[in-house]
């Protein structure tokens, strides 16, 4: 049972995936205190070879600024390694990293990963789509950094076999949903779930999760009521096709 913890922004924003500066740095206090060791997903996932028997992940999604002037500080004083999943077509934009940010994030020894190039929901998108969405945001933040993008997040942690397919075809070795339950050791890596830090989520919950006393179940991965969910996005999607909300 491994707590792989999804952020998004450290600020003051009014948003319920926005969590002060504050909050953030007694999360950090408490995941060291914990004793697990914190890894990347990439590291998490690396070969067939030994890894730490209580690890931790910690991974900020969509590429806000307050990432790089921020978390990604707090971070590395810490000496935690994030996976930080980017959304290209945002870099630059208002509250987004830029380019010099995503290079800084990568030398505080942070895991860059591909979010897209939009932020739209892959699993109904069209496949020339999908994969434009996937192969564009890979080949910005490979030339951007100079190496390879090993990891990838489903924006809102939508995905289908197709789109897992699309994803590993691209030379990813793994990429994360969202699911807010812990990962497994067994679980696929191209299928990693993730819990989510929200504005509400208390430092007594994030213990739970740290030390196993709190579980939350797991999304489905698929059923009726999934594919349901799922068609009607692909409707909504075909009349307002450039949804770019990011969550």
């Amino acid at each position: 049972m491994i707590p792989v913890l999804l952020y998004h922004s450290v600020s003051e924003a009014s948003s319920p995936f926005a969590i002060t500066d504050a909050v953030f740095r007694e999360h950090l206090r408490i995941i060291v205190a914990s004793g697990r060791t914190p890894m990347t997903v990439s590291e998490l996932f690396a070969g067939d070879g030994p890894k730490p028997e209580r690890p931790v992940v910690v991974t900020v999604d969509d590429g806000f600024t307050d990432t790089a002037t921020v978390a990604g500080p707090l971070l590395a004083e810490h000496r935690i390694p994030a996976t930080v999943y980017v959304t290209t077509a945002f870099l630059g934009g208002r509250n987004r990293l830029d380019r010099a940010g995503v290079r800084d994030l990568h030398a505080m020894g942070h895991e860059i990963g591909g979010h897209s190039v939009h932020h739209r929901e892959l699993d109904v998108l069209p496949a020339r789509q999908a994969h434009a969405e996937v192969i564009g945001c890979r080949d910005t933040l490979r030339d951007l950094l100079g190496v390879p993008v090993h990891s990838f997040a489903y924006p809102y942690g939508y995905a289908s076999a197709r789109v897992r397919r699309l994803v590993a075809a691209a030379g990813h070795t793994t990429a994360c949903a969202v699911r807010d339950t812990h990962a497994t050791a067994a679980e696929p890596p191209y299928a990693v779930s993730r819990l989510t830090v929200r504005a509400t989520t208390d430092t007594d919950r994030l213990r739970g999760w740290l030390d196993g006393t709190i579980r939350p179940q797991a999304w489905a991965r698929d059923g009726l009521a999934v594919r349901g969910w799922r068609a009607y996005r692909a409707v909504r999607t075909r009349a307002s096709p450039w949804r770019k909300t990011s969550v």
